[in-house]
């Protein structure tokens, strides 16, 4: 939906989650210490099949929750926000 109907210059060409929620919302990953999918995913895997220490596996879990907190919590926020827009466009 985004892709067709909405552009901004701070999208720099992409349109993914990670793109378009800090230049529409503010919000963004920087703040995380997983803040994408591609980190996300290979940490997963270490977390699910790798043998690791009980304080780095727990502290993983975390930084991976809150990885998913974010993106739906960011999917949310969008949500709202591309609502405002389409109330704040004119009539075509």
């Amino acid at each position: 939906m985004v892709r067709e109907h909405v552009y901004h210059p701070d999208f720099q060409g992409g349109f993914g989650l990670k793109a378009v929620l800090p230049a529409l919302t503010g919000r963004g990953y920087d703040d995380l210490d997983i803040g994408g999918g591609g980190l996300a995913s290979m940490h997963l895997a270490r977390l699910v099949l790798g043998e690791l220490p009980a304080g780095e596996r727990e502290a993983l879990r975390r930084e991976l929750l809150a990885y998913c907190r974010r993106d739906t919590e960011g999917l949310a926020v969008l949500l709202q926000r591309l609502r405002q827009l389409a109330l704040a466009a004119p009539p075509s």
